[in-house]
């Protein structure tokens, strides 16, 4: 970790009393939350409460209509192109199915950020790819095709290229999507070696629970829009609040009900209710 970092605040990353709406829609709704630097932090919620716009807000695809997002300190929303593509450099991005180059090979992946925003030459390029590539076992497959490759390959390939310009801070949407257990379990001992290796800042947006609660350091919980809760992992266990524990223990019954509101059954199938 950069010893400079210890002189910094506490959090990398802070939502002061953010939302955010597309028009009339609220998505999120006065987000207070501070992602510990040197940490991993798990971003939890059903679908359509909010995770994917959250990690959109932090890399400054979206800018929140009240409120700020704070990257070390600097308010993303409000920085110039410039600064945000600078600050950007600092942030490394796994998507949920890789996103791989199709065209391109592994090393070349791999490659691609280092030659988009660095001058290295090309024995340097190669060896930096080579260690990254080797970071997450795949050093044998740098001459495979992206076709050649399982799941579980294809998103260490991602992650790879996620850390190839060693970032502070890396965001990983659903990264345990589509994979067999195996693969599972490899990406997420990947993410918490790489996170204790580098001291990068991590952030997880995931519905895979228990995996996730035994890697993660702070949980996060939203719910329509908000925070319903945050904590530690055994915090967020022990957690009485009806929505968390429905989410955590994957309960069918609870306060988010399985049918979207509706008019009365029997009226919406034209049955009288007259006797």
């Amino acid at each position: 970790m950069n010893p400079i970092s210890e002189k910094k605040s506490h959090s990398l990353v802070d939502f002061n009393s953010v939302g955010f709406s597309y028009g009339k829609m609220e998505i999120l709704k006065d987000i207070n939350v501070s992602l510990p630097r040197g940490k991993i932090t798990a971003i939890f919620g059903g679908s359509g409460t909010g995770k994917t716009t959250f990690l959109r807000l932090m890399g400054g695809q979206l800018r929140p209509s009240q409120g700020a997002v704070n990257f070390d300190g600097i308010p993303i929303n409000k920085m110039s192109y410039r600064e945000l593509y600078a600050a950007r450099r600092r942030m490394g991005m796994l998507f949920q199915f890789g996103a791989l180059f199709t065209d391109l090979t592994v090393f070349e992946n791999v490659a691609f950020p280092l030659r988009e925003h660095t001058n290295l030459s090309a024995k340097l390029l190669r060896d930096l790819v080579v260690m990254k590539l080797h970071a997450v076992g795949l050093r044998g497959a740098k001459n495979l095709n992206t076709s050649e490759l399982s799941g579980g390959m294809a998103r260490r390939v991602a992650l790879a290229r996620a850390i190839a310009l060693d970032p502070e801070l890396i965001m990983y949407d659903e990264p345990f999507t589509g994979l067999d257990p195996i693969a599972t379990a490899v990406i997420a001992n990947l993410i918490r070696k790489l996170n204790n290796a580098l001291g990068i800042t991590s952030v997880l947006v995931t519905h895979d629970v228990e995996v996730s609660l035994q890697i993660v350091d702070y949980c996060v919980v939203l719910a329509s829009g908000e925070v319903v809760g945050q904590g530690t992992p055994q915090e967020i266990r022990q957690s009485d609040n009806p929505l968390i524990k429905q989410f955590i223990n994957g309960q069918i019954d609870g306060p988010v009900p399985l049918h979207y509101p509706a008019p009365d059954y029997t009226r919406d199938l034209g049955v009288s209710s007259e006797k």
